[in-house]
């Protein structure tokens, strides 16, 4: 079986500690089994199970954001962005 992917966009992409992130999934499963569960790591001690969370970053800095996604079978997959936050 193929892994999944695990792929997410977010908005604003050059956010501030004023601007609530909205982040949005766009993983999959090739293999056609589904998704089970995602897992999200905001890089600051933050973390989420949503599908589409909303985030807020309390101070300026850069972030590594990571988006895992394991299937109904057990196939695991994760995704890693920076994002640079600006103090507003």
């Amino acid at each position: 079986m193929p892994t999944p992917v695990a792929d997410f966009g977010l908005n604003p992409a050059e956010p501030t500690t004023a601007d609530e992130i909205r982040l949005y999934d766009f993983s999959y499963d090739p293999g056609g089994i589904g998704i089970s569960t995602r897992s999200w790591d905001f890089g600051d001690g933050d973390a989420s199970a949503k599908t589409a969370p909303r985030h807020r970053f309390d101070a300026g800095g850069t972030y590594r954001i990571r988006l895992t996604v394991i299937t109904f079978d057990g196939r695991k997959k994760s995704r890693t962005r920076t994002v640079r936050v600006r103090s507003a």
